[in-house]
């Protein structure tokens, strides 16, 4: 089995898109918390822990717009991609995470169960918004997002916290809760892996 990982948002034609971001605090050397410099991070961590089991059988895939990056993802011919995102609110109290996964793939459906599980029931113990088809959260109509439609194989979004909640972009700034994140992503990849 052949997993692609991808940190959501990032460069697009030249332009950079930090996805959410949470102003009042920091990541690492950066002034604001965004979530695309958390999502590199954890794909970055996740790639060093399973580097060694997995070897070429995960890789990461470049921030390059959506269209390119699911067009390179279909090329390599994976045989599951996950996106990384995390979800914003006005009402800063929400906190959790969810996974979303194309309505029409069961295989998806499963993978988006286990990764939900591991992220409520590991060391990093967020709150369980469940997991979700994929749609357009403001417009259904719209249909599914597209990194779940356009890719061939089973897809996910995981949306694992809010960066609107003020204890969780607390968390990320002093960087537990990355490192927790990518190990508990990582248990649950090596699991997925070996059983496939």
């Amino acid at each position: 089995m052949r997993i692609a990982i991808s940190a959501g948002h990032g460069w697009r034609s030249g332009t950079y898109d930090p996805g959410a971001l949470n102003s009042k605090f920091r990541f690492r050397n950066y002034p604001t918390l965004t979530e695309h410099l958390v999502n590199s991070e954890i794909v970055r961590i996740i790639k060093s822990i399973l580097k060694s089991q997995l070897g070429s059988d995960l890789i990461s895939v470049e921030s390059m717009g959506l269209e390119k990056k699911v067009e390179i993802i279909n090329q390599l011919g994976v045989d599951l991609a996950i996106e990384f995102h995390l979800d914003s609110s006005e009402d800063k109290s929400l906190e959790g995470c969810k996974v979303l996964y194309n309505p029409s793939s069961e295989q998806g459906k499963n993978y988006a169960n286990s990764i939900q599980k591991a992220l409520c029931t590991g060391v990093s113990r967020r709150k369980d918004l469940g997991t979700r088809e994929g749609y357009f959260r403001l417009d259904p109509s719209r249909g599914t997002l597209y990194f779940l439609r356009a890719t061939k194989m089973p897809a996910l979004i995981v949306e694992s916290e809010f960066i609107s909640s003020s204890k969780a972009a607390s968390e990320f700034q002093d960087g537990f809760l990355v490192e927790k994140l990518a190990f508990d992503l990582s248990e649950v990849l090596w699991e997925i892996w070996k059983r496939s």
